[in-house]
């Protein structure tokens, strides 16, 4: 499992009676988000999923980027290659529950203004009390 992916899980019963064996479909299916513990560095920070690719299903509630393993009271700020302003990111600002997702901070590829990111390589920079670190990573759309 990888922090920052989600999961379904289900429960699936099987019939041995027959002389073959039937699997009986879910009856519920239960989404998990693993999640990890705020860092204690900011070099332990990363991306999921680096790159972005829209087509590649992972969108399941919505589009958006997640910073794993962030340090509580950190600001991320994302800038285009070019060097020019994107967007600041918060803890708790785009995260659905906290709570479950300590750690993680969630960003929904829209700039400031509100308006979906084009394909490029974009830069962030973290700050928190426990450290700096810059990185990168690239969505494609």
């Amino acid at each position: 499992m990888l922090n920052g992916f989600p999961y379904r899980y289900a429960v699936v019963t099987f019939d041995m009676s027959e002389a073959h064996e039937q699997v009986l479909s879910p009856i519920d299916t239960t989404l998990v988000y693993p999640s990890a513990l705020p860092a204690s560095s900011a070099d332990d920070v990363y991306v999921v999923p680096n790159p972005y690719v829209r087509e590649a299903g992972w969108d399941i509630d919505g589009a958006k980027l997640r910073f794993v393993n962030v340090p509580e009271g950190a600001v991320i700020r994302i800038y285009d290659a070019s060097g020019s302003y994107v967007d600041t990111v918060y803890p708790n600002k785009y995260s659905y529950d906290q709570s479950k997702q300590q750690g993680a901070v969630d960003w929904d590829l829209k700039n400031a203004d509100g308006t979906k990111v084009v394909s490029g390589i974009y830069i962030y920079r973290l700050e928190s009390d426990r450290g700096e670190k810059t990185g990168r990573f690239i969505i494609v759309r």
